[in-house]
């Protein structure tokens, strides 16, 4: 048992020359000759079977891991597991090797994949699941192809999750029927001009806290998701109602405003009407030109101003009147949307700061008495409209903002035409109530502010042109009058040569003639003034608007009520009467005020026609501003003589003092300089 215990020990020792030592001993023991044979014979033995053994391993080893095409797969697994080809790479020979079909992209080595080959070629291995399927029979045909290279040209939209689940569900069958390849080129025409915007507004918007874009893939995401459910991969969207679409989809992603599918899909109805789909939509900013270099820059919020307008729009046909049938009217409307969201919701001296410090709350969007006031406005100001029954209405038709045709003829230049769109719709926050005799402000003011002018067209309108009104003396009064005598005024309180300027006459001549044949002048004062070349004279000539100003705002100075102040007249009265026919209206400020005239006057707007006669005529001698506006305070060269230092425009509101009254100036919401010494 001895000799066995050290054959066993001895076959696991790698020391081999120990082993024959130990071995030579054993022999010299005679009487164990016999058991030396025998253990030599089992020695020789086992290390027969472990050569055996390891011959068999080895093979075994070299079966298993031979490669005879250098693909990475061992040919036993290509026999018996992949049922590939041993002796080639790439079994279906489609440009794939076996390995990279097996192990890397998860296709069948067997059959051809050109799709994704073609995918892979183009470099779009992250996004070839999305066309695995289409290499379920084995071939490319012609729309597959164009099927993937629409993904190669359209790579900055492939991470869109909306965009590429709709391409994944298209291919999910293995087929690109002609009318899928349509319906995928429309809506990726249609994602990539909402990336395009939203990424231009994130641009835009960057330096202003209230208008960010705060994650942009969002807000792409749910656009292209709002386009795919209004149906525009069966239809292609137009410019404008991609525009539509991306800015709703900030209103609803970024400004956190509800989602009204109805709306959208009548404002995207609207949108794809050709020529004035891109007018109804369009929220650049207005430029507002000013001589010292700071111009005043209006950005719209273009994702609020949208879902508002696509609310206007809706609410206009509940109320009977089909907008979709007089597309004409869309530039009008674009424009009244962004000069109702200012005025309400952002301006310095608007509606909503009025509303923050006396009632202690914050305007928004949803709220049911903001949009009370919009239709308001719509409803009084539509009515003159020829589309709503009001083309016999007495009202400045050469500022026609219900028909962009023509509108685009009189104010050709876009910035100028958006200009006075901003300045006719402009909400005003108060007005002084001739009923209750005060200042009324915020949400109550601005209605007020509507219905009173609306009372005031109706009255003017029974007068106009020729029908008189008495003045406290009993002498019956063309309005006209009361108008030049305004001018006379401020003749004689500091603006003599100014007076020289507008009417071609100083004031003492004025003067003069009214005393001299009171009832003559006072039953038609054109007689007396017409025939003298001033800028006043000249306008009278050459638009025939200018005397429907004249005669409002000489009815607007003589009709006082009671604790009714000049500054309510010109502040509110005359400015929103005016508007009320149809006259976009600002305010010109002239510094120093000279004592006893007043610091700012209203302006109006002009058509191109007169406006560039105007300033043909009088060269640098007068201003034309933003909106082709003219007023007495426009009058440049009088102005200068009369010591004045600066000139500028401004889009005003009724501010409140420390008690909460509301002041007897307005407010500069923003100015822009036409003279600055």
């Amino acid at each position: 048992m001895r000799l066995f215990e050290k054959l066993k020990e001895r076959l696991y020792q790698d020391d081999v020359k120990q082993f024959y030592e130990e071995s030579t001993e054993i022999t010299q023991a005679g009487d164990l000759l016999g058991r030396v044979n025998l253990g030599r014979a089992i020695v020789l033995g086992a290390i027969g079977v472990a050569s055996a053994i390891g011959a068999y391993l080895a093979y075994d080893h070299w079966r298993r891991t031979r490669d005879s095409d250098g693909d990475g797969i061992p040919d036993v697994d290509e026999i018996e597991k992949y049922h590939t080809d041993p002796n080639s790479k790439d079994t279906d020979n489609d440009g794939l090797t076996d390995y990279q079909e097996i192990f890397v992209y998860h296709t069948d080595p067997l059959k051809p994949n050109p799709n994704v080959k073609y995918a892979l070629d183009l470099g779009l291995e992250k996004y070839i699941d999305v066309v695995k399927p289409l290499d379920n029979d084995g071939v490319q045909d012609s729309n597959e192809r164009q099927f993937v290279e629409l993904m190669d040209n359209n790579r900055k939209i492939l991470d869109v999750p909306t965009f590429i689940n709709y391409l994944k569900e298209k291919a999910s069958d293995g087929i690109i029927t002609d009318e899928e390849l349509k319906y995928s080129n429309n809506f990726v025409s249609l994602v990539n001009r909402l990336y395009d915007e939203i990424y231009n507004l994130k641009n835009l918007y960057e330096n202003n806290p209230k208008l960010k874009i705060e994650d942009q893939m969002k807000t792409i995401d749910y656009s292209s998701g709002l386009g795919l459910r209004l149906g525009f991969d069966k239809e292609l969207a137009t410019n404008a109602t991609a525009k539509a679409i991306g800015y709703y989809g900030i209103g609803v992603v970024d400004r956190k405003l509800p989602e009204n599918f109805d709306e959208i899909s009548l404002l995207t109805k609207a949108t794809q009407i050709d020529k004035y789909g891109d007018k109804l939509v369009d929220f650049s900013p207005i430029v507002f030109h000013s001589v010292d270099g700071n111009n005043f820059v209006l950005i719209p919020d273009a994702g609020r101003e949208t879902w508002m307008l696509a609310k206007h729009m809706k609410l206009i046909i509940d109320s009977g009147f089909d907008i979709t049938q007089h597309p004409e009217m869309f530039e009008g409307l674009n424009g009244k949307i962004i000069a109702n969201v200012y005025s309400i919701f952002d301006a310095k001296y608007g509606i909503n700061y009025i509303e923050q410090i006396l009632n202690r709350r914050t305007l928004k969007p949803t709220d049911k008495d903001v949009w009370d006031l919009i239709m308001l406005q719509w409803n009084l100001y539509s009515n003159k409209a020829p589309q709503l029954g009001g083309e016999n209405k007495l009202y400045n038709r050469d500022f026609p903002w219900y028909d962009s045709d023509k509108l685009d003829a009189l104010y050709q230049d876009a910035n100028t035409r958006r200009q006075a769109l901003l300045f006719l719709f402009h909400l005003d926050n108060g007005t002084f109530d001739m009923e209750k005799g005060k200042v009324v402000v915020g949400v109550e003011g601005a209605k007020t502010a509507l219905l009173q002018a609306e009372k005031e067209y109706e009255t003017i309108s029974k007068l106009y042109p020729d029908r008189k009104i008495m003045l406290e003396t009993g002498i019956p009064a063309d309005p006209r009058a009361v108008y030049y005598g305004w001018v006379n005024d401020r003749g004689f309180n500091g603006l003599w040569n100014t007076h020289i300027q507008f009417l071609g006459m100083d004031p003492q001549t004025l003067l003069d003639i009214i005393r001299n044949y009171p009832y003559e002048y006072w039953g038609d004062p054109q007689k007396y003034v017409e025939n003298h070349n001033g800028v006043d004279q000249y306008i009278t000539k050459n638009w025939k608007y200018w005397d429907l100003v004249k005669f409002v705002a000489g009815y607007e100075r003589l009709h006082h009520v009671p604790s009714m102040l000049e500054e309510h007249e010109g502040n509110y009265i005359t400015p929103q009467t005016l508007k009320a026919f149809g006259f976009p209206v600002y305010w010109v400020r002239i510094e120093p005020n000279p004592p006893g005239s007043a610091n700012y006057e209203w302006v109006v707007s002009l058509p191109d026609y007169v406006a560039s006669k105007l300033k043909s005529e009088f060269n640098d001698e007068i201003a034309v501003g933003p909106a082709n506006g003219f007023g007495l305070y426009l009058c440049i060269d009088g102005l200068i003589k009369d010591g004045l230092k600066e000139i500028f425009g401004f889009s005003g509101g009724t501010g409140l003092l420390a008690d909460k009254w509301p002041s007897y100036g307005l407010g500069w919401n923003f100015v822009f300089y036409f003279f600055k010494e």
